[in-house]
């Protein structure tokens, strides 16, 4: 069978293009997006939504501070690489004018991020 491919930030320019082109060429593909870190009135998501839907995916949006449902949709899909495409961080249109909204966004999405590694760590085994 074809390797499993996690894509976060899936609706990002970079991850849904990335999601397509590595399904075009027989990756299994489940494109993922952090729930807190989308801008629910940005018509490009929803346009790369819908393009991952016309193509066939899945595309899911979790909340990647509920380490138990991230785990557990990572473990049942054992994907031998997850890619990570941390856009919004450097996305100059999500920057705001309260710049404590925008640290606190950023925290969180850095936070889920780490989560992420810390799982990706614990359930791989150790090679040296």
């Amino acid at each position: 069978g074809s390797e499993s491919v996690v894509v976060i930030g899936a609706t990002s320019f970079i991850g849904s293009h990335l999601s397509v082109s590595l399904n075009s060429v027989g990756y299994k593909v489940l494109p993922l997006e952090d729930n807190v870190v989308y801008n629910v009135f940005d018509s490009m998501i929803w346009y790369r939504w819908n393009q991952l839907i016309d193509n066939k995916f899945d595309p899911m949006f979790i909340d990647f501070s509920d380490s138990v449902k991230l785990k557990s949709l990572i473990e049942v899909r054992n994907p031998q690489v997850i890619l990570y495409i941390p856009t919004l961080i450097f996305d100059d249109d999500e920057i705001s004018q309260d710049r404590m909204s925008n640290i606190s966004l950023i925290s969180t999405h850095l936070k889920h991020f780490v989560q992420i590694l810390d799982f990706i760590k614990e359930s791989r085994p150790q090679t040296h």
